[in-house]
């Protein structure tokens, strides 16, 4: 649960002073759009990193990557990078950051799928007040189905913003740790193709017009049992839950953004594959213009597929996503591809193929140079149908009544949210507003 130390709560006398204020704007002309925010102050962890209570502000002595955790009580508990895999990263390097503190914007509106809000509890809650995610609408039915949320039968998408903004970070070539941990491990490719790792940089270069691949290898990053450098599926992992134990879920489910500097006529692919199904994306950088192309099955039409960019820079930020079924692809900010898959196909997170870890996409080079200056990789999130501690149901419905609210917190693993009330519905009346993140977070 996140509760909220709402500074000024729903009470009679404060709807008293609502009706007063009301009555002294139409007076005197004001604008009643915007009421005055309320301030609140966020105590738990359901919405972290996002937003939460007291917490562990963590860098690793290793790739130097920041990332926040949960207070861990035990003194001598060594936390894990979400980066770099490092599993010795002490307490003592960590310092604790107070909680966040946040505004509340009363509803002008009707509340929206995906606002954060927050809200009075129900009766059958240890606190008050808290703070969740709306994900069901009035008379909506919501289920779970291998990590996606589902109303009325049809799966949720989010859009590329909201998709930016619940990223988790799986790994980032900027934070580079040290030998023998270094991204020189963390990429494979045949030593006699054109790839070659530099630090934080992939670098192609060749004349062949043959594809030559490189792979991304994934590490344990939590604290089990086994070789920080084996490859491993990317997994609902949170750098934020150090010390919840549970079973993690294989996940395909990514974003991946290429920050790219090309030489002339270079060519690059990204191959990505779900099921039985594959995409390539071919990327090529003329003297004056991106030009893209792809090649794949689907029984469905992209929704957008524009052949030719004109773009004078030679750099090129290139960003793909899978998130909720859809894939999308940017170049430079412009959206060039974006299919929805077929709801019906089976999902994967990761398998093997002649006894070797595949992963669900791979970059590839031909003619040409260019260099991946930084490579970074998200996940989306991994919707349980019921927080840990709790006993999952495997056909978990959620319906919300006819003034009714689904929500769920970010941080699925440890939000007492719609999953485990009695009555997963809040009503409207119960919602004091929408979420104002801080500029910090933003």
């Amino acid at each position: 649960m996140t509760p909220l130390n709402v500074a000024s709560q729903t009470t009679d006398m404060q709807k008293l002073n609502a009706i007063i204020l009301t009555g002294l704007c139409l007076l005197f002309g004001c604008d009643l759009s915007a009421p005055p925010p309320i301030p609140a102050i966020v105590e738990g962890d359901s919405m972290a990193p996002t937003v939460c209570g007291d917490h562990l502000q963590v860098t690793c002595v290793e790739c130097e990557f920041e990332f926040k955790a949960g207070v861990v009580k035990k003194a001598d508990f060594k936390l894990a990078c979400p980066n770099c895999g490092n599993r010795e990263l002490m307490l003592a390097d960590a310092a604790v950051v107070a909680s966040t503190e946040v505004q509340l914007q009363p509803f002008s509106k009707f509340p929206r799928r995906w606002d954060v809000v927050g809200f009075e509890l129900p009766d059958d809650a240890k606190s008050k007040t808290g703070i969740k995610r709306i994900v069901g609408l009035p008379g909506e039915t919501i289920e779970f189905r291998d990590g996606d949320l589902y109303s009325n039968g049809n799966v949720l998408r989010k859009s590329w913003d909201l998709q930016k903004e619940v990223r988790v970070p799986v790994f980032d070539s900027k934070f580079n740790a040290i030998v023998p941990f270094d991204n020189s491990s963390r990429f494979r490719f045949d030593d006699s193709s054109g790839w070659e790792v530099r630090d934080s940089e992939l670098r192609f270069s060749s004349l062949d017009s043959q594809t030559q691949w490189l792979d991304y290898i994934q590490w344990r990053n939590v604290l089990r049992v086994g070789k920080r450098d084996e490859a491993f599926p990317i997994e609902d992992s949170y750098g934020f839950n150090q010390e919840v134990v549970r079973k993690l879920n294989p996940t395909d489910d990514l974003m991946l953004q290429l920050d790219v500097a090309f030489e002339n006529d270079s060519e690059m692919v990204l191959l990505f594959r779900r099921g039985q199904s594959e995409f390539e994306f071919t990327i090529t950088r003329t003297e004056e213009e991106f030009r893209f192309q792809w090649e794949g099955e689907s029984e469905r039409k992209p929704l957008v597929c524009k052949s030719i960019l004109q773009e004078a820079n030679p750099q090129g930020l290139i960003e793909f996503s899978s998130f909720d079924q859809t894939l999308m692809l940017r170049i430079n900010g412009t959206s060039v591809f974006e299919l929805r898959e077929n709801e019906s196909s089976p999902k994967s997170g990761g398998g093997s193929l002649d006894g070797e870890l595949k992963l669900p996409f791979r970059l590839g080079g031909s003619k040409g140079m260019f260099r991946i200056e930084r490579f970074q990789l998200w996940r989306d999130l991994y919707y349980l149908p019921a927080p840990s501690g709790f006993e999952p149901s495997e056909d978990l419905k959620l319906t919300a009544g006819a003034d009714e609210y689904i929500l769920l917190g970010d941080n699925c693993p440890v939000s007492l949210d719609s999953r485990s009330w009695e009555k997963p519905g809040i009503s409207r009346s119960k919602l004091i507003g929408r979420l104002v993140l801080p500029k910090e977070s933003q």
